[in-house]
């Protein structure tokens, strides 16, 4: 495999994966699913059995829409909950999206909310401890309230317990919470986070905010290689253009060959580095 097709490999791998992300939901009971089986918080549907006729639908719709990110696990568990449908019971027995540690979190919350008291309490209190030495031990109810998004830090907005914290504070999760979704991102695995309303609006959120540095630092590397090789793919080519200029190399043989200095020096100098 040459350098030119090897790099435009690497570089497709990368792009397309962080083109999949998408922060924007689309409801889970959209386009496939009947409008009367649209969830609004507080509003009941007419019977039991349009609630298990929606719990079907929603089921299956978010399991074939899920990986593209077009609706929230968040949103999706709540639904489940709220009708109180039999798949819950499903979901929360295979937890097939927990890939990380706040998707995890979620499936806690709505199936066993203890967990999530159990192992948060203590990081999101030490984190208020250190805005505020006053306060004192907490319920989990009590330290939910008193968090406040716009006091933390991005990095400490960034920590999983936090994220739910956020998501379990009164009508957060009523539709003012957001979630950034990537799957299969070239050395990052899986990205899953999420956000509430003033986080998201005062610092730009973007599916680079929620990646490891680790990830973060290997993307970099990947993006100065590809640069490199564009620079040497760009030097390479200009100079088999400048010899093929000798009128004695003009033979059927250098046009051709001049053709591929052209081409790969318009994806040196064009393509690669977009």
């Amino acid at each position: 495999m040459n350098v030119r097709l090897l790099t435009t490999i690497i570089f497709l791998m990368v792009n397309s994966a962080f083109c999949d992300i998408n922060t924007d939901e689309e409801p889970v009971s959209s386009e496939n699913v009947d409008s009367i089986c649209q969830y609004v918080p507080g509003i009941k549907l007419p019977s039991r059995d349009h609630e298990l006729h929606c719990c079907d639908l929603i089921f299956e719709n978010y399991r074939s829409r899920w990986y593209f990110g077009a609706a929230y696990l968040t949103r999706y568990l709540d639904t489940l909950q709220s009708w109180t449908c039999p798949q819950l019971e499903e979901e929360c027995s295979s937890r097939n999206l927990a890939f990380t540690k706040f998707s995890s979190l979620v499936y806690d919350y709505f199936c066993n909310y203890t967990l999530v008291s159990n192992e948060c309490s203590e990081v999101v209190l030490n984190l208020l401890k250190k805005k505020a030495p006053t306060v004192s031990n907490a319920s989990w109810t009590s330290i939910v309230k008193l968090l406040d998004s716009t006091q933390l830090t991005l990095d400490q907005l960034k920590e999983p317990c936090v994220e739910i914290a956020l998501f379990d504070k009164e009508d957060t999760h009523r539709g003012d919470f957001q979630e950034v979704h990537g799957i299969n991102i070239p050395f990052c695995g899986y990205v899953w986070c999420g956000f509430d309303q003033e986080t998201i609006l005062r610092y730009s959120i973007s599916p680079w905010t929620c990646v490891t540095n680790k990830c973060k630092a290997s993307t970099i590397a990947v993006t100065v290689v590809i640069a490199i090789l564009s620079v040497l793919i760009m030097l390479l080519n200009i100079t088999v253009i400048v010899i093929m200029r000798n009128p004695k190399l003009r033979k059927s043989q250098s046009i051709y060959k001049l053709t591929l200095a052209g081409a790969d020096f318009l994806i040196g100098a064009f393509v690669l580095p977009t």
